[in-house]
């Protein structure tokens, strides 16, 4: 069953987990950022860009924080043969 403790930043075991975790995220957001670059090849460069960035930005975490749920009530935190932490 859902759990809010799962997105309880202070239960994080570890040091180690906490900087896997921090890392992960760094790589994940590595490319979504391209859009603010391209702001001189829209046709409303003062408004559009900032646009396609909020609205990346929503989608991506979302899309992320729907499948961690996901997969939190499907196989739980344990380390059995389907738990995330095997």
């Amino acid at each position: 069953p859902f759990d809010l403790e799962w997105f309880n930043p202070f239960a994080v075991s570890s040091f180690s987990a906490l900087a896997a975790g921090l890392s992960l995220s760094i790589f994940i957001f590595w490319g979504w950022d391209v859009t603010l670059t391209m702001n001189e090849e829209t046709k409303d460069p003062e408004r559009t860009p900032g646009r396609s960035a909020t609205i990346t930005v929503i989608t991506i975490v979302t899309i992320y924080l729907l499948l961690a749920v996901a997969m939190l009530m499907y196989s739980g935190t344990g380390d059995g043969e389907l738990g995330l932490g095997n």
